[in-house]
């Protein structure tokens, strides 16, 4: 069997805005399946993948009739729902061109534009997938990296079993090397890895501790 067929597939579950997904794979020789439950996310990235060009502006009026109307272009859904939405979580409030304290202009879509425009590139060959964890068929040996909505957080579109989810990891981690970016995490699992991240839009900043938990071994 040749080289590249002994190299572990990388999978991620919880692809979301795919900045890991197009990192590693810039760095890793083998297949990528990226995958979300969320329809009009994959949607989105498979169009921005196939060359559509989102739109340079929408407008406070537009973003309404697209999310009173999600399953017209369900693509232009995914796009409006995430990159003009506050803080870029689903459908939560309207946001275009805004002042921030300093008394700087920010044009929030045009830098989701660009954030995206870099990302495209780096995610060539990369295999697109819309189904739950759960329902993913990831090979053994595979390299797997969870990104689940946080627990104590406020929860995405649709509610998330966060014991659910780490017995699906144990059971998987017999079989593969699962990493999970979390806050906290059940006892047996240990911290590899942490940083303080610091977030914010409209000038306000929040900061958190950002883990990454592997599994302990028996």
């Amino acid at each position: 069997m040749g080289s590249k067929s002994r190299i572990a597939k990388y999978v991620a579950p919880f692809a979301g805005g795919m900045n890991m997904v197009s990192h590693i794979n810039t760095k890793h020789n083998g297949p990528i399946i990226a995958a979300d439950s969320h329809e009009y996310l994959i949607e989105m990235w498979r169009a921005l993948l196939s060359g559509w060009q989102p739109p340079g502006q929408i407008s406070r009026e537009q973003y309404y009739a697209v999310k009173n109307n999600q399953n017209e272009i369900p693509h232009l859904t995914g796009w409006v729902g995430f990159n003009c939405s506050y803080a870029g979580k689903w459908f939560d409030g309207y946001v275009g061109v805004g002042r921030v304290k300093s008394g700087r202009v920010r044009d929030y879509q045009l830098e989701a534009i660009n954030n995206i425009q870099r990302q495209i590139g780096d995610l060539d060959g990369v295999q697109l997938l819309c189904t739950d964890y759960k329902e993913l068929n990831i090979p053994d040996g595979a390299v797997v990296y969870c990104d689940p909505p946080y627990a104590n957080t406020r929860q995405y579109r649709d509610a998330f079993n966060t014991a659910e989810f780490w017995y699906w990891v144990r059971e998987l981690s017999n079989r593969c090397t699962v990493f999970v970016s979390e806050y906290t995490a059940p006892g047996d699992f240990d911290c590899i890895w942490s940083r303080e991240i610091t977030s914010g839009i409209s000038g306000t900043k929040t900061t958190s501790i950002e883990s990454l938990f592997v599994m302990k071994p028996e």
